[in-house]
């Protein structure tokens, strides 16, 4: 539930795994000064497997045709052709 899946995943489609905003130590990564870390919460992740183990066949057939849905080409024309022309203008 952080970042860049925000832009497939959401509340209707995934199950979104809960997170404690935490900074990232000199040394973690490469050019990271002052950068921030979205944690997870092993107790929030243990309870959305088992909650995705557990989900019956229909409703998931269901996610994975609304997702498949938002990456159609018309649909992705609509969402990045403004951030493409403004790169442009």
């Amino acid at each position: 539930d952080y970042s860049g899946p925000r832009d497939f995943l959401n509340e209707k489609n995934a199950r979104l795994v809960h997170w404690t905003e935490t900074p990232v130590n000199p040394g973690d990564y490469p050019y990271t000064q002052g950068s921030r870390w979205a944690e997870p919460s092993i107790k929030s992740a243990v309870i959305k497997l088992h909650e995705a183990y557990t989900l019956h066949s229909p409703k998931r057939t269901e996610w994975i045709r609304e997702t498949g849905s938002q990456f159609s080409i018309e649909r992705l024309a609509l969402k990045y052709r403004p951030i493409l022309k403004s790169y442009v203008t």
